[in-house]
């Protein structure tokens, strides 16, 4: 019990809370849907018994549907996405949605993105941002993660941007490239001449190289140790 009320009682009022706030978006023969907006964490997305459905991890109990069509552009546009989710038992899977709901009253998906982030819910792209992500949280270093919002994949971005190592922030940058030139030289977009100090992980020939040490205030800046 909480608060004198049993727990079917209280999943009793949040589905007719829910139910409420979801009349706006049920569908009405001949009329314009309108859709609603789900931000949440995956749980899984697995085939139901008519198409598939996406179950979020803090609503359980009530199955958003995907359709066939939906289902199988997400796989082709979010392959590497899922494959690192599902590869990591760490990572969560942040989905953003649109969504109204049937003349039945379940809910259906329309459009949807994912993104996985990290167990301190840092956007990543890949295994190997992963570790430096990771890394750089670990070691209690303070940061910027850099974000593709719509570049293309091919286009290289930086990966985070170090802000504890005084007045000079260091661009860090996670390449596959296997290539031994400076940063300039293979093709890394937006670092001019006088941009701030890079530090690249070349990961497809070297595991990952010492960051640089991070720095403190006390008079002067000192390197923590």
């Amino acid at each position: 019990k909480w608060d004198g009320i049993t727990t079917d009682q209280l999943r009793d009022v949040i589905n007719a809370r829910r139910v409420a706030k979801w009349g706006p978006a049920v569908a009405a023969p001949g009329m314009p849907q309108h859709l609603m907006l789900l931000i949440a964490e995956v749980k899984e997305i697995t085939p139901s018994r008519y198409g598939f459905k996406v179950i979020i991890k803090h609503l359980p109990d009530q199955a958003f549907a995907i359709n066939e069509k939906l289902y199988r552009r997400l796989g082709r546009r979010f392959e590497s996405e899922l494959s690192l989710w599902g590869a990591a038992g760490n990572l969560h899977m942040v989905m953003i949605a649109t969504f109204g709901i049937s003349t039945t009253g379940l809910p259906a998906v329309a459009e949807l993105s994912l993104m996985p982030v990290t167990s301190q819910w840092v956007p990543i792209e890949d295994g190997f941002e992963q570790q430096l992500i990771e890394r750089l949280a670990r070691d209690g270093r303070s940061f910027v993660k850099g974000l593709r919002y719509n570049l293309p994949r091919e286009q290289p971005v930086t990966t985070a941007v170090l802000t504890d190592i005084g007045d000079s922030p260091v661009a860090l940058w996670v390449t596959l490239r296997d290539s031994a030139d400076e940063p300039r030289d293979f093709a890394i977009q937006g670092v001019e001449a006088d941009s701030p100090p890079v530090w690249v992980w070349r990961a497809a020939k070297e595991s990952m190289p010492p960051l640089p040490p991070q720095l403190r205030q006390i008079g002067t800046a000192q390197p923590v140790r």
